[in-house]
C-alpha cells in the first residue's frame, strides 16, 4: 500500500517519506479500513517533531480518519463489511501505523459507522476536532438556555464546539482574530462572533446580552468589534 511516514524526528520537508509498504490485516477484534481521507492535527505534527520520543523505528503518521471497512478480524460480526466509517487514535497508544496511508488495521471499538450524508473529508475530522469539542462544551453539564464564550471559533474545535453549543440550545459567543473568521464563525452559528483588541474579563464577557451561567473567559482581549447572526431555523 501506499503510506507517508518517518523514521526520525524532524521538519516535515526533511523526515517524511512517501512510498509502499506492506499492506495490514486485521487482527484480533480489529477491522480494516481502506482510507479515503486522513486528518491532520496539530497533535500528529508535535509527535512528528518531538518530543515525546518516537514509540516506535519507523510512524506511519496521523491519528483521525475515515474510508469503508474491507476486512473484519476474529470476533467482529461480519456486518462490518462495507460500512462507511470514521476512526480515531490510529497513530496512538502503542500503534505505530496512522492514517497517512490507504489502509489501517485498528480495534472496532475506535471505528464509529459514518452516515450516507456525511462526507470521508467531514468524517476525518470527527475524531481529536470534534470529540474535543463535545467534552469542552459538555463536560460542564447542559447548556440549554446557557451562554457559552468559545475561543478560536473559526478553528477546527471552535468550529465543532460552536455547532454542537447551538444545537444544544445555547447563545454562542465565538471569539475570532479577523473579520473572514467572524464571518466562519457566524456561518457555524454562532450568536456572536467577535474580533478587535480591547482588553477582556470575565466581567465584560457578562456584559452580552442574557448571560447567565459560569463565565468561560479567562483574563485576555475583549473584542471590540461584533458581529451577531440570526438564530437558525
Amino acid at each position: 500500500m501506499r503510506a507517508v511516514w518517518y523514521d526520525r524526528q524532524g521538519d516535515a520537508t526533511e523526515v517524511l517519506t512517501c512510498g509502499e509498504l506492506a499492506t495490514p490485516h486485521a487482527g484480533n477484534r480489529e477491522v480494516r479500513v481502506r482510507l479515503e481521507a486522513s486528518g491532520v492535527n496539530p497533535s500528529d505534527t508535535y509527535r512528528r517533531r518531538g518530543p515525546p520520543a518516537m514509540e516506535y523505528p519507523r510512524v506511519i503518521t496521523n491519528s483521525d480518519g475515515a474510508g469503508v471497512v474491507d476486512e473484519v478480524g476474529p470476533e467482529v460480526p461480519a456486518g462490518w463489511l462495507g460500512k462507511r466509517v470514521w476512526l480515531y487514535n490510529g497513530q496512538r497508544n502503542g500503534r505505530w501505523m496512522g492514517t497517512a496511508a490507504e489502509y489501517i488495521g485498528l480495534d472496532v471499538d475506535l471505528v464509529t459507522e459514518l452516515p450516507e450524508h456525511v462526507s470521508f473529508a467531514e468524517g476525518a475530522t470527527l475524531g481529536v476536532p470534534c470529540m474535543t469539542a463535545h467534552r469542552c462544551v459538555f463536560l460542564g453539564g447542559p447548556v440549554q438556555g446557557r451562554v457559552l464564550l468559545i475561543t478560536g471559533g473559526a478553528g477546527a474545535v471552535g468550529h465543532y464546539a460552536v455547532q454542537l453549543a447551538k444545537w444544544a440550545g445555547a447563545t454562542v459567543i465565538a471569539t475570532v482574530s479577523s473579520a473572514e473568521k467572524a464571518e466562519r464563525a457566524s456561518c457555524s452559528c454562532a450568536s456572536t462572533a467577535c474580533t478587535g483588541a480591547a482588553p477582556i474579563s470575565p466581567a465584560g464577557v457578562r456584559a452580552f446580552p442574557a448571560w447567565c451561567g459560569t463565565p468561560a473567559a479567562r483574563p485576555g482581549r475583549l473584542p471590540s468589534h461584533t458581529t451577531r447572526s440570526p438564530s437558525p431555523a
